[in-house]
């Protein structure tokens, strides 16, 4: 172990485990090899300035950018797909790929609500049975249309939502029926 240093020194300490209640580190840190920040759901990161990954970012759960916070192109973000395989209420999905897998099942997913900023890609992994797509009453697609029906496997809808009720198609690939049922 390298002497701890004291102040305007440079130190090199080198420990197993390190537990701290209160960590400042003033100027540049690094860390080669994993990292896990909080052990508990209620935790959180809070970063007060430019923060740079240089690999992929891989995210789980909720997340939330706030402010001036954004995603930048080069940056590999990752939207493990949440795979609908029945009748199921989407209502709560705000940021996410959803996976409609109709190998078993007739998928009918209802009451998809729209938020401002919001940002959905819905994906058809297998059209064997019915996979609908139904908005809340009140909400559309487009300003006309509430259903969205997948018949095709790759069918994807890539959704993003400008108020409380309504989305804008940024792109329907393939062929996924809209219709005001």
């Amino acid at each position: 172990m390298a002497d701890p240093g004291v102040d305007g020194q440079q130190s090199d300490l080198s420990y197993d485990n390190i537990w701290c209640k209160n960590l400042r580190v003033t100027g540049t840190m690094s860390i080669d090899g994993s990292m896990t920040f909080g052990d508990a759901s209620t935790d959180t990161l809070t970063v007060n300035g430019a923060a740079t990954f240089a690999s992929t970012v891989a995210v789980t759960g909720v997340t939330t950018l706030t402010g001036g916070a954004s995603i930048g192109a080069a940056a590999n973000l990752i939207l493990t797909p949440v795979v609908k395989a029945a009748d199921e209420d989407v209502d709560g999905d705000k940021f996410c790929h959803i996976d409609l897998d109709g190998t078993s099942a007739n998928v009918q997913l209802t009451n998809l609500v729209a938020a401002a900023g919001q940002m959905l890609v819905i994906t058809c992994s297998d059209s064997t049975n019915t996979t609908t797509v139904k908005t809340k009453s009140g909400t559309t697609f487009d300003g006309t249309n509430n259903t969205a029906t997948f018949d095709a496997a790759g069918e994807t809808l890539v959704l993003f939502g400008i108020s409380a009720t309504q989305f804008v198609i940024v792109e329907n690939i393939g062929s996924v029926t809209l219709s005001s049922t």
